[in-house]
């Protein structure tokens, strides 16, 4: 039902996230990002409190990989939730219950990872990491769309689109010059397109983007 990547940007002190959906209004459900801590992808099930309690363990210094196993022990629908984690070291993991709607998959890549549920097809999440990682852009925003623009020309959600959101931030957030990336697309026949021209509009507008 969704497809989505986190990214992390060692050079600039950037983590970001960019998720693609058929479902209305994916990116206020599936993108957490807490400050100091790092960023969660909860998806096929996604669920607000479950992320919070992986970013409580994160906050609390587990490891990734035990932030989400201790978060899904008592959690009923864990065989449904498919996550991406990234904290601000640049460490990754990614996790895909086995009830998860298939065609699913997920992959770590280099400073990215990525992850999808109701693929056209596996190749939807290695076009997402491929374009990432091949992108002449050295601004995050720049290839995270490109990364989402990739899965869905791979065949994206098989149920076809509607929504899509991205968000960007300084590791050091809320200590940063500029405004961080957070811009939705909720409810659109090309969502990706309407998210592309959102981004060319926060930019024009001396919002000094440069992430």
């Amino acid at each position: 039902m969704t497809f989505s990547i986190i990214a992390f940007d060692r050079k600039n002190k950037l983590i970001g996230s960019a998720v693609a959906s058929k479902w209305t209004g994916v990116g206020g459900c599936t993108q957490y990002f807490r400050p100091g801590t790092g960023i969660v992808n909860i998806q096929n099930c996604a669920y607000a409190q479950v992320a919070y309690r992986i970013l409580d363990n994160m906050e609390a210094g587990l490891d990734l990989e035990s932030s989400l196993s201790g978060a899904l022990l008592t959690d009923k629908a864990r065989e449904k939730r498919q996550c991406i984690l990234a904290d601000l070291r640049g460490n990754f993991f990614v996790h895909s219950g086995i009830k998860c709607t298939a065609p699913l998959f997920h992959r770590i890549g280099k400073n990215c990872a990525a992850a999808g549920n109701a693929l056209a097809s596996p190749s939807v999440i290695e076009a997402m990491i491929a374009a990432y990682e091949s992108s002449p852009s050295s601004v995050m925003t720049e290839k995270l769309l490109e990364a989402l623009e990739a899965g869905q020309a791979a065949g994206g959600d098989l149920r076809g689109q509607e929504a899509a959101a991205i968000k960007v931030y300084k590791t050091t957030y809320p200590v940063q010059r500029f405004y961080p990336i957070d811009l939705r697309v909720d409810s659109h026949d090309t969502p990706l397109d309407e998210l592309r021209r959102l981004y060319g509009v926060f930019g024009a507008r001396d919002r000094r983007v440069e992430f």
